[in-house]
């Protein structure tokens, strides 16, 4: 699945409860990066990766959230992700990251994967 990149668009966006989050974990690891992809997975067909990495891809799309966080997203996975909101949600004692995604055409029942047309 491509699609061109329009940098008129938001790719994806970040809540303010997740960039608290995601910065709270990255300053624990500044030499890594964060970066968010897709892989092959579950019963619905893709799973959301959101990953500390030694390294970004040089195809990587750059995106600011909030001040100092900065997260690559994969170009194979950005017709799946594009328009994402990435969320953070407390389940009694623990946060989660959540995805909003409006491309998602289906899940799993557990939630793990999901697909897309």
């Amino acid at each position: 699945m491509t699609t061109a990149f329009d940098p008129t668009q938001e790719l994806i966006s970040v809540t303010d409860a997740a960039v608290e989050f995601l910065s709270a974990a990255a300053a624990k690891q500044p030499e890594k990066s964060v970066r968010f992809s897709t892989k092959p997975a579950g019963c619905s067909g893709y799973a959301y990766t959101l990953d500390f990495v030694d390294e970004t891809h040089t195809s990587d799309v750059m995106v600011s959230a909030g001040n100092e966080l900065k997260i690559a997203v994969d170009t194979e996975s950005i017709a799946m992700l594009k328009g994402t909101i990435i969320d953070v949600e407390q389940l009694g004692l623990n946060r989660v990251i959540k995805y909003i995604n409006p491309n998602v055409t289906g899940e799993c029942g557990c939630g793990e994967s999901f697909s897309v047309s």
